[in-house]
């Protein structure tokens, strides 16, 4: 009995190393000539030899927009870094650094760090320490260079030529447009750039509406110039409140009004909409300005607006509320539907069997008689693996369907639609992209993303190794704007291996602030800039946890039907399915603001269901439901359980959070996670625990509920 007990001590401590084997490396694009020149140009930087820096800078400023840095430290923090350094070489008292105390409670690092910097050099020394306190975080080497630049106060020579150079540039880019200026600045420290020239270019996104790009470009301005005037600080500050409050990032706005209504700012005046006003006053004002739903648009969830985009969810629970219900489809062979599209009163359905595979629009302008407008019936040259259940849904702009078939499949295709009662099958395929030959080697993944005339697709390639790639489209030709590496990892036998059925997928798309982020599952979550494709920050996240990040092999990796990324309140909130950690990133910046649960053992998490507008984070294991209120005393606000089967998806509404499990439809009150079955004999049971209750983003009046059937439920009468 003794000697059971000794090897259960033994597995448990083996079974991690068992569990994670085997250890596969992670790669992202980096230049190891490149980086010992930033790191001199760091070093002369520090040392006041400006022109030097610049000199290497501006050599390698566009020399490639994918090659990557570590996140570097701030000026005032290296320069606080070497004079701790300096006074601990000559014998001096050293004066604690403004971001490295630990040097002086800890003087064996204090002596290891004089070491390094004596034997590499000031510039490699930052690059350690910067390493060791932002583990995980890349950035590309043009935005490396910006931030470097962002703070220099002084006149270079080598400035008068370029500043030139540049102001030809942003004369001609006015008269072609907002989007092409914006191009012009990326390619120049915003040092050169005037504050109004960035205050009037998210002027023009904020009055077309795109609240995320003018908050992008007014954030990027905050953090680049680290020496905004007053005035100008306050100018930008406003602009972000009001976009923010209207665009539903409550948690910003409510910040920045805490901010400036301190007695400092109480005869502070200003003027908003042609009125002079205090700066009181004009946070009041805000409050009755109207929310913005269609804003929220920037990020998709499946082809749907982002379960971030909350909605007042109706009160199901005892409500014996009439089920005109019908059927859109009859049977599928796979595990479950995707999710439903909504678009002009029509639905447009993604039906698949072994025998066929189609999309529907049907129209409910009469739900009482749904009709069918077209169906269009793919062409079958690809073979599937039906027991894969891995569907995504498409995504629509304007009067185009954007879809990939066949879904997670070596070889698939997006393609263009045209939505038009009047065109005939044969003609419905507008584009499709890659082709056929180009398509080979690569698998697409996760819903379309469409904005702004784009499409953003995540796609994995299989060019011995496995490379994770962002690709952006026209959506009018299909045309190939831009295409971005993100990252890869492991050689080509995991394609060997398992055939390409447990291909690793995305969590798919999402975007805002001018940036389209993905989370890879492959130990990577990466942003780049959506006109041009430039990574802005990347995370390898498994740096962050306590294991190294490995791969099985063979195993399954969680099927994505989870939630994208979701940005809101100027954050990022992720659960990679390879860490089923909650992640949760400073949106800009890349900086980890939350890890949860601290323990890497401990994270059980299926889906993040989505954020309120206070901030609170509701997400699911197989068998429970977690509120979490971040820099609370009490982080996790409520949990429950006891659910008999796994937990499904579910829709966060503004007071509810619905959500099928045993084959059961929930209501759960979001404020304290009271849980009651939506028991109505009309609505029958679900097909599979994995069914989905959605409350039409068309209209409250319905309800849609899919398993392996779709059905929707006029849930009030006609003429309420």
């Amino acid at each position: 009995m003794q000697c059971f007990w000794i090897w259960c001590f033994l597995a448990f401590i083996m079974f991690p190393c068992l569990w994670s084997q085997p250890e596969r490396s992670l790669y992202i694009e980096t230049d190891a000539e490149m980086q010992q020149e930033m790191e001199y140009a760091l070093a002369q930087e520090v040392q006041g030899q400006l022109s030097a820096a610049w000199t290497i800078y501006q050599r390698h400023w566009k020399k490639s927009k994918a090659l990557v840095q570590p996140c570097l430290l701030s000026h005032t923090a290296l320069q606080s870094l070497k004079t701790a350094i300096d006074q601990y070489k000559s014998n001096s008292t050293v004066t604690s650094p403004v971001v490295f105390p630990e040097l002086i409670l800890n003087p064996t690092m204090l002596a290891q760090v004089a070491a390094l910097e004596s034997k590499a050099g000031f510039g490699a020394t930052a690059h350690y320490l910067n390493k060791a306190l932002a583990p995980g975080l890349y950035i590309s080497t043009p935005e490396y260079i910006r931030i470097r630049c962002g703070h220099w106060d002084k006149e270079l020579s080598e400035y008068a030529s370029l500043k030139r150079e540049m102001d030809e540039q942003i004369q001609a880019a006015w008269n072609i447009g907002p989007q092409q200026l914006y191009r012009v600045i990326l390619q120049y420290p915003l040092q050169l750039i005037s504050v109004k020239l960035m205050i009037d270019l998210g002027d023009w996104y904020f009055e077309q509406g795109q609240l995320h790009r003018a908050l992008g470009i007014w954030y990027r301005l905050k953090l680049w110039k680290q020496n905004l005037s007053t005035q100008d600080c306050l100018d930008v500050d406003i602009r972000i409140a009001l976009a923010s409050y209207l665009c539903g990032d409550f948690l910003v706005f409510q910040a920045l009004r805490d901010q400036y209504q301190t007695a400092l700012y109480k005869e502070t005046w200003i003027t908003y909409r042609n009125q002079k006003m205090r700066l009181s006053r004009f946070f009041q004002e805000i409050a009755k300005e109207k929310y913005s739903q269609t804003t929220q648009q920037w990020n998709c969830f499946g082809g749907n607006p982002s379960q971030s985009r909350l909605i007042t969810g109706p009160d199901l629970v005892g409500k014996d509320f009439p089920c005109q219900a019908f059927r859109l489809s009859r049977h599928y062979d796979f595990h479950e539907i995707p999710r439903p599209l909504f678009g002009e009163k029509r639905i447009y359905t993604y039906s698949l069997s072994i025998k066929d595979h189609f999309i529907v629009a049907t129209s409910i302008q009469n739900p009482d008689e749904p009709k069918t407008l077209w169906r269009f019936s793919f062409p079958l040259h690809i073979a599937m693996d039906m027991t894969d259940s891995s569907l995504y849904s498409p995504a629509l702009w304007r009067d185009r369907l954007y879809v990939l078939f066949p879904p997670n499949t070596l070889g698939n295709q997006v393609f263009c639609l045209d939505t038009k009662e009047t065109i005939a099958n044969s003609q419905r395929v507008i584009w499709k992209w890659p082709t056929e030959s180009e398509a080979q080697d690569i698998i697409l993944h996760s819903a379309p993303l469409v904005l702004d005339g784009k499409v953003f697709l995540h796609l994995t390639l299989f060019n011995q190794q496995i490379n994770s790639e962002i690709v952006c489209l026209n959506a009018q030709t299909g045309e190939l704007i831009w295409r971005q590496f993100l990252s890869s990892i492991m050689p080509l036998e995991y394609k060997q291996a398992t055939k390409l059925k447990y291909a690793p997928a995305s969590t798919g798309l999402a975007a805002g602030y001018g940036l389209v982020y993905c989370c890879s599952n492959l130990g990577t979550i990466g942003a780049v800039d959506m006109e041009t494709g430039e990574i802005r920050w990347i995370s390898k996240y498994h740096e962050l946890l306590p294991q190294q990040y490995r791969l099985q092999l063979g195993k399954t990796i969680p099927k994505c039907m989870h939630t994208p990324p979701i940005v809101k309140h100027g954050k990022l909130y992720v659960v990679a399915q390879d860490a089923k950690l909650l992640l949760v990133y400073h949106a800009l910046t890349g900086a980890i603001q939350q890890i949860f649960p601290d323990s890497q053992h401990q994270g059980e998490f299926q889906e993040l269901f989505g954020v309120s507008e206070d901030g609170k984070i509701f997400l699911c294991t197989q068998d429970e439901i977690l509120a979490l209120q971040p820099n609370a005393a009490q982080e996790i606000l409520w949990c429950k359980g006891g659910f008999s089967g796994s937990i499904g998806h579910g829709m966060l509404t503004r007071e509810w959070l619905y959500f099928a499990a045993s084959g059961n439809l929930f209501q759960m009150s979001i404020e304290n996670g009271k849980c009651s079955r939506i028991e109505n004999p009309n609505l029958g049971v679900l097909s599979n625990t994995q069914g989905l209750l959605l409350i039409s983003d068309i209209s409250q009046d319905y309800l849609i509920r899919t398993g392996r059937q779709l059905y929707i439920h006029k849930i009030t009468p006609p003429n309420k």
